[in-house]
């Protein structure tokens, strides 16, 4: 039998979340070790690579045809769906400097420290689910990654990769569920767009490898395919 690409984004993604005892798993730190061509090679045929591309083609088949108007935020979602909110009112809290460079304002740095200091209290609120805390070390790497770089005060698409890393680790480890997929995107990943907007406004951030006519924008990509299923069959 020959799986559409809808059953093979919907069984990669139950294959992903299955198994995964959090009483006994071992968490770690994730590290940068893609830095060759041959590490990209050796990753794009881990299991890990196969999942996460099982699972953002989950969330695009979530999403496809659908209306973030019309989609509710589920229960699961409504704690990190409040944590993009606080950390929309810390950027009010924290304007831009004066300062000569019109790009990478400095400010942004300060506001890169509330985010890393209240990292392990406010992702601890994100799940009740016993042994959650466990995963923390692991996970708010990709949190703390997904809002730009903290040193050259730039903002890509790695970074946006990173969110949806995160994103695919609290699907992975139970917080959400199939259910969630498409409040995933149509509430929680638009409300991290709209929060990266106002980042990159308000403190200048520098496109990321920006590399021109090779993509369709010096920010963002996965926006493109997600919005892209969103249209599908509109009229």
């Amino acid at each position: 039998m020959v799986e559409t690409a809808s059953q093979s984004g919907s069984s990669q993604s139950s294959q992903a979340q299955q198994g995964l005892d959090l009483a006994t798993h071992e968490f770690r730190a994730p590290d940068k070790t893609i830095i060759t061509p041959e590490h990209v090679e050796m990753f794009k045929a881990s299991v890990g690579c196969t999942e996460l591309v099982g699972f953002i083609t989950a969330l695009v088949n979530a999403c496809k045809s659908t209306r973030m108007t019309a989609t509710p935020l589920t229960e699961n979602l409504t704690p990190l769906h409040n944590l993009l909110e606080q950390l929309s009112v810390w950027i009010d809290e924290v304007p831009p400097i004066d300062q000569p460079m019109r790009f990478g304002n400095r400010a942004y740095r300060t506001w890169m420290d509330k985010v890393i200091a209240s990292s392990d209290e406010k992702l601890r609120e994100l799940s009740t689910i016993p042994n959650f805390e466990r995963a923390l070390p692991e996970i708010k790497v990709y949190w703390e990654e997904s809002f730009g770089s903290y040193e050259r005060i730039d903002y890509g698409t790695g970074h946006e990769l990173n969110f949806i890393a995160f994103l695919f680790c609290l699907y992975k480890i139970g917080v959400c569920n199939e259910a969630d997929l498409g409040a995933t995107i149509n509430k929680v990943f638009q409300r991290y767009m709209v929060l990266m907007r106002k980042i990159q406004l308000t403190y200048y951030l520098e496109p990321a490898g920006s590399h021109g006519v090779w993509g369709l924008d010096d920010y963002q990509h996965l926006a493109f395919l997600f919005g892209a299923s969103q249209l599908c069959k509109s009229q």
